[in-house]
């Protein structure tokens, strides 16, 4: 699309992604993901750190993360994601006609918090190493948790109704992008609806649903719109 492309490029404004490494967040998040999604993606070990004081949970995992070698793991991780981090980027805000609205975004790399992103704070995302077999899959979880901020962003600056941050279509809209979007899954592709519904059983009924909103969409605020009809969401 020539003219959205011409659009985003007068408005282009590309963030950096800024690789971390830090204990006492570490332990901050594990909390939380557990108030969010629940334990089960939380290993024993970790769940064990929140009864400890903290600064001994802290030190407990700084020691792991010496054992993990997890700031070369974070290097690895920083060197493959620099390869793609802009067209990854321009390619959200062109499919979504939406600019990126942080100059920044901070990724922490943990041991135990799962692909997770803070969409209260909206420039914040979490990546564990622990969690998906492979380096790309690695990759994969840091530009999933990242669109769930850039998705955020986009329903709080068009006021739109609080039901798009449910579940139902927070998770289903980049599970349709990042498959079926050539774009998109150029970066990932052994990522297929298939293969991605198996990770997000809770959302599967949806994707059917409002595939063919996304292929007859006007933009993307239309979409989400429509798709909160179709799924009844209020």
């Amino acid at each position: 699309n020539p003219k959205l492309e011409n659009l985003f490029k007068k408005n282009e404004k590309i963030p950096k992604i800024n690789f971390k490494i830090n204990a006492e967040k570490e332990l901050e998040y594990i909390s939380k993901f557990i108030k969010e999604c629940g334990d089960s993606k939380i290993p024993k070990e970790a769940k064990d750190l929140l009864a400890l004081n903290k600064n001994e949970a802290i030190d407990i995992l700084k020691r792991e993360y010496e054992k993990e070698n997890l700031e070369n793991f974070k290097n690895e991780l920083s060197d493959i994601w620099k390869k793609i981090e802009a067209s990854y980027l321009e390619t959200v805000a062109k499919l979504t006609n939406y600019n990126w609205e942080s100059d920044e975004y901070d990724c922490y790399i943990t041991l135990n918090v799962p692909g997770f992103a803070d969409v209260w704070k909206k420039n914040v995302v979490f990546v564990g190493k622990k969690y998906s077999i492979t380096v790309r899959g690695k990759i994969y979880i840091l530009a999933h948790e990242l669109f769930h901020i850039h998705y955020f962003q986009i329903i709080d600056k068009e006021k739109l109704p609080l039901s798009a941050k449910k579940v139902a279509l927070n998770e289903s809209i980049p599970i349709i992008l990042f498959a079926l979007e050539k774009d998109l899954n150029r970066f990932w592709p052994f990522i297929t609806l298939d293969n991605t519904r198996k990770s997000y059983k809770e959302v599967d009924k949806n994707i059917d649903k409002i595939i063919p909103l996304w292929k007859k969409r006007k933009n993307f605020k239309e979409f989400i719109l429509n798709s909160l009809k179709v799924l009844s969401l209020k």
